[in-house]
């Protein structure tokens, strides 16, 4: 056997000593915290506050509806069980609509379903059917307040995030959908009563700082969704999470050293505070006036970006349209108003607000022509041109008008 010396034993001791610490230093690089696993919100009954009995409607609503939830859309023959299954939480959120509207907003993991969407979702289904069998009968004056309930709950929705926002959204285009052939059936006091109660309620709505604000957390909670994937080493979760489009960002996690981790994820969420205040700074400037986000460098979580932070870019397309055609609905309710008592349409809207007939796109009013009782209302779109109300039947391109009749 080789004998070893006592010197080579002190010079080995002395590498090993040397050696650990630069392996534990490489092992103990310190994990950041971006975003706390928040408590649930839990809805509290009786509050006053329109956000708790939206919930608390929401999840009456999900529970009821169950029977439909993995269809689309409802055959004709399915609306009344529908509306029935959903009429408890329609009054509860009718109710509600009346109430001062306090989010007491929690930040969600972006890959959680939202059950309490669901709920809301078959409210605005539910409300949409209410309308539509109001148009199909002679009762049109019982839309009037379906109408205006769509209107408050997508309007008090952007006290949430996107998400919210942009169900709200969808609740209030639907309504609007399914009461376009009623304009005709309504009186003036109905018309009158609508047209001022869509106005009202755009006011009431949150300042889109709150809802980006609130996006913000989201994408918080999304960097730490990957980070904590990273930390376990679950690409298989990402892949799951981002499908196969995230594929060269989440290859590039995989070969990230560990000394270049903190500085990945740093500015990661950094690029999650660029969205935001970008968001910040264009969501209330005209569409024709705004500038595009712009980014400088490598961005290898750029696949994670797209899908974690661009949502609160559509958000701000999507509070465009929906401004623009609530306000375009509620002005042809009063026109329609003035020519049904007068006989004739308003020559302009000088009696309202100057904002309650400015188009979003442009700062300026919407182009407005009338004759006699006949009248045309619309906005130029993102493109800021004017194309004479062209709105291809869709009334979305390249003008827009209010919601064409379903068909």
């Amino acid at each position: 056997m080789k004998r070893i010396s006592f010197g080579q034993i002190c010079l080995g001791l002395c590498l090993i000593s040397v050696a650990l610490p630069a392996c534990q230093s490489q092992k103990e690089i310190p994990w950041q915290t971006f975003a706390e696993k928040p408590e649930p919100f839990q809805p509290s009954p009786n509050s006053g506050n329109a956000w708790d009995e939206y919930f608390l409607a929401a999840n009456l609503a999900r529970r009821a509806t169950e029977k439909f939830s993995n269809q689309a859309d409802l055959r004709d023959v399915e609306e009344s069980s529908y509306l029935s299954r959903v009429q408890n939480s329609i009054s509860i959120a009718t109710r509600a609509s009346s109430l001062p509207c306090n989010a007491d907003f929690v930040p969600h993991d972006p890959f959680k379903p939202r059950l309490e969407h669901e709920g809301l979702t078959a409210i605005g289904r539910g409300i949409g059917i209410q309308i539509k069998k109001a148009a199909s009968s002679n009762t049109a004056s019982q839309a009037v307040t379906p109408i205006i309930t769509a209107h408050r709950i997508a309007d008090h929705l952007t006290h949430g995030d996107v998400q919210d926002a942009l169900l709200g959204y969808w609740i209030a285009s639907n309504a609007r959908q399914q009461a376009a052939p009623l304009l005709d059936k309504l009186d003036a006091g109905s018309l009158n009563r609508i047209g001022n109660s869509i106005l009202a309620s755009l006011d009431e709505a949150a300042p889109s700082s709150e809802t980006i604000n609130n996006e913000y957390k989201n994408m918080l909670m999304g960097v730490q969704f990957v980070q904590d994937a990273h930390k376990t080493q679950d690409y298989g979760l990402l892949t799951t999470a981002f499908y196969k489009q995230a594929a060269p960002a989440i290859d590039y996690l995989r070969g990230l050293r560990p000394q270049d981790r903190p500085r990945f994820f740093t500015n990661f969420a950094a690029e999650a505070k660029l969205f935001s205040e970008h968001a910040q700074s264009v969501a209330d400037q005209p569409a024709t006036e705004r500038k595009s986000i712009t980014f400088s460098g490598e961005r290898p979580w750029k696949r994670f970006s797209q899908h974690l932070f661009e949502p609160v870019l559509t958000f701000i397309e999507a509070r465009d349209r929906h401004i623009a055609r609530s306000r375009l609905f509620a002005l042809t309710c009063l026109a329609t108003a003035a020519g049904k008592s007068t006989g004739k349409a308003p020559l302009d809207f000088t009696n309202l607000p100057p904002e309650a007939s400015t188009d979003p796109y442009t700062g300026k009013p919407f182009p407005y022509q009338r004759a006699e009782r006949e009248f045309k209302i619309y906005s130029v779109g993102p493109d800021g041109r004017d194309d004479g109300g062209e709105s291809r039947g869709n009334g979305l391109e390249p003008d827009i008008t209010i919601e064409p009749a379903p068909n």
